[in-house]
């Protein structure tokens, strides 16, 4: 379910990033949301490799 719901928010993360570079129009603002967005997209990654850590160390205990 975590692997599931982290591909899904890296192809939207993907597709929001394809289209910030091929507008033509790209402005400060649009930058700055970018920004907001690609911190929020590292906080998440961080948030499931800890979660995938936890897990592993779990089943290292219990080999």
């Amino acid at each position: 379910m975590v692997m599931a719901r982290f591909k899904s928010f890296l192809l939207v993360s993907l597709l929001f990033g394809f289209s910030m570079f091929t507008s033509s129009a790209q402005t400060d603002d649009s930058y700055a949301q970018y920004e907001k967005f690609r911190k929020h997209a590292k906080a998440e990654y961080e948030d499931y490799r800890a979660q995938c850590n936890a897990e592993y160390v779990k089943f290292l205990e219990k080999a």
